[in-house]
């Protein structure tokens, strides 16, 4: 397989650290605006190269993983899939908006293509889809994270956050807004909406709190199948703290499923 790359920051050089040692990747081609950072990215890992635009990149790749931010996916992902790739999304938190949802399935028919969403910072998808399918009545997410995670965010009021002594609700309200608010820190609940009840079906609580030491999301759904509760304790990216190392995994196991002969899992 021969891989494109949008984005190059934290989490696509995480990528293609880890996916430059996949065996079925024979050429991971990245492009990004940030044209000097990218060749830089490239001429320190094997099976990586620079692709001196978009187009070029597109031309010579199966499968393209955007990791670059919500405006990327908004002016890329409708172009990737129209072209017959297949595409892998980890800015979900745009897919809370209804009309940039429409418009990926729209291009994905168009050009006989999937995109696919990787499980992201959280676990328990799998029982949320299968939920989904009878009588699901209710899906929770409360995120909790350090003070400090919150930065450059309506939350931060000049720093007075970062000195807070007691954990503090944020937010508190459905996942479609928790995205438009806080597009850094909860892809998980666009994630969950797509699985489950929707971004507005979906109820989520971010909380700051000065003693956590890890990003911890608490998921909890209810429906005719029974209770479901699972949290995940995630210890942040060393590049990138805003987001869990887990979420980078999930997308090298995401196209590791693209090469296997079978798929695990509902």
């Amino acid at each position: 397989m021969r891989l494109g790359l949008i984005g190059c920051g934290s989490i696509g050089s995480t990528l293609a650290r880890f996916l430059q040692a996949e065996p079925g990747v024979a050429e991971i081609i990245i492009w990004d605006r940030a044209r000097t950072r990218a060749r830089e990215l490239a001429r320190t890992m094997d099976k990586v190269t620079y692709a001196p635009s978009f187009g070029a990149m597109l031309d010579e790749v199966e499968v393209v993983v955007e990791a670059a931010s919500q405006g990327a996916l908004r002016s890329r992902g409708p172009a990737v899939l129209e072209a017959g790739r297949e595409l892998v999304v980890m800015s979900v938190g745009a897919l809370a908006e209804p009309a940039m949802l429409r418009a990926l399935k729209r291009a994905a028919r168009k050009g006989g293509s999937r995109f696919h969403v990787p499980s992201g910072a959280i676990a328990g998808l799998d029982g949320l889809k299968s939920a989904q399918v009878g009588n699901l009545r209710r899906v929770e997410l409360e995120t909790r994270k350090p003070p400090r995670m919150f930065e450059g965010t309506e939350a931060w009021e000049g720093g007075a956050l970062a000195r807070i002594r007691k954990p503090r609700t944020i937010f508190d309200g459905t996942a479609a807004e928790a995205c438009r608010r806080f597009p850094q820190n909860v892809n998980v609940a666009a994630t969950l909406g797509l699985a489950g009840l929707g971004a507005e079906g979906t109820r989520v609580r971010i909380v700051a709190d000065p003693d956590a030491e890890r990003n911890t999301h608490t998921i909890t759904v209810a429906g005719d199948f029974g209770r479901m509760r699972v949290e995940v304790e995630n210890l942040p990216s060393l590049r990138n703290p805003r987001t869990s190392h887990l979420a980078a995994l999930s997308a090298v196991a995401t196209v590791r499923g693209l090469l296997s002969e079978f798929k695990l899992g509902t």
